[in-house]
């Protein structure tokens, strides 16, 4: 089984994915995005070279990730909101359905 490794670092994930690693999932909890990629040996020596600045790349790719990693980011929460949304408007309904008998 592939380990995975998991990052809150927005600038970070778009390093990785310019560099040939797949983004396998971006989640949203409590409003801070996770990215998740399959853990490799190629992903930890990417990881030390951003983090040692001594990472580089095309700044135009780098900057096309960013605004791509942001339209995930976006799309991850509002599907999370409507999720949600969906499940309040069925509670709602149901307590209306409730109260109409009542009345």
């Amino acid at each position: 089984m592939q380990k995975l490794y998991k990052s809150r670092d927005f600038y970070l994930s778009a390093y990785l994915i310019i560099n040939s690693c797949e983004l396998l999932q971006c989640t949203n909890q409590n409003g801070i995005s996770l990215f998740e990629f399959h853990e490799d040996e190629k992903l930890d020596e990417l990881v030390s070279a951003f983090y040692s600045m001594k990472g580089n790349c095309d700044a135009i790719t780098y900057a096309g990730a960013i605004r791509n990693l942001k339209s995930i980011i976006h799309a991850a929460k509002s599907d999370s909101n409507s999720i949600s949304i969906s499940k309040q408007e069925s509670l709602n309904n149901g307590f209306h359905n409730k109260t109409r008998g009542t009345l």
